[in-house]
């Protein structure tokens, strides 16, 4: 392939990808453009960095969503899913911040969590905040079924504590393994994610998380927290499994 038909490729994923976050676009069209902007990206080996720089270069502006993701364990003592929300988010460059309390079909309250960033690196927040969410409440209702709230959010805090200092440690091998090199388009993802974040939340700050004394829970927690895979799984929703 010539420099001028992978330039070409370049611009029809960008496109492609525009019209799948195009909130004029019908589900379907969405679905439709996203697919084969991914079948392309694979089949010429294109990352989204090389697509990114495509739309910079030719004025397309980037921009980032909001996502929000339940969280199902309530109760003053809770705090884990919001540490792993604040905790995960900044790993694939997002932004996170807990919600107004919200009530659910039976009435329990809960706060969910709100994701602010570019759709590939979202898809990956919110993937791993889903598949950690399910890892650590099994682990922690399996330690300690009836420990209280103190007890099992001082565990799962250990886990998460331990899981985004694995995930942030493989992820970075991960990108530099791939080549994944994106220094000079920070600026513009930092630009648009403000942008979005400004407009969605004016009047909030970014949430940030508190120390905690470490327990003999939250030890153990970090020690569960070593025995959850993740390198598999970052394969497999960058598709590449």
């Amino acid at each position: 392939m010539t420099g001028a038909d992978l330039e070409s490729v370049k611009a029809t994923i960008a496109k492609l990808i525009t019209l799948a976050n195009n909130k004029g676009a019908t589900e379907n069209e969405s679905a439709v453009a996203l697919d084969r902007a991914k079948k392309l990206m694979a089949k010429y080996q294109l990352d989204e960095a090389s697509v990114l720089r495509e739309k910079i270069k030719t004025g397309v502006s980037i921009e980032a969503v909001k996502e929000t993701a339940d969280t199902y364990y309530s109760g003053r003592f809770f705090t884990w899913e919001h540490s792993l929300g604040w905790r995960l988010a900044p790993i694939f460059e997002c932004k996170a911040v807990r919600g107004r309390e919200m009530r659910d079909e039976d009435g329990r309250e809960y706060q969910p969590m709100h994701f602010v960033g570019l759709p590939n690196d979202m898809a990956l927040t919110l993937y791993f905040f889903d598949y950690c969410q399910d890892e650590i409440g099994r682990h922690m209702e399996s330690a300690y079924p009836n420990g209280g709230q103190r007890v099992q959010n001082s565990f799962a805090l250990g886990m998460v504590s331990r899981i985004v200092e694995r995930l942030d440690e493989f992820y970075k091998r991960y990108k530099e393994e791939m080549g994944a090199n994106c220094t000079d388009i920070v600026i513009y993802k930092e630009d648009a994610i403000k942008k979005t974040w400004d407009r969605e939340f004016p009047f909030t700050t970014l949430s940030r998380t508190s120390s905690r004394p470490l327990s003999a829970e939250y030890m153990a927690g970090r020690a569960a927290g070593d025995r959850v895979h993740l390198s598999s799984n970052l394969r497999q929703v960058n598709g590449n499994d």
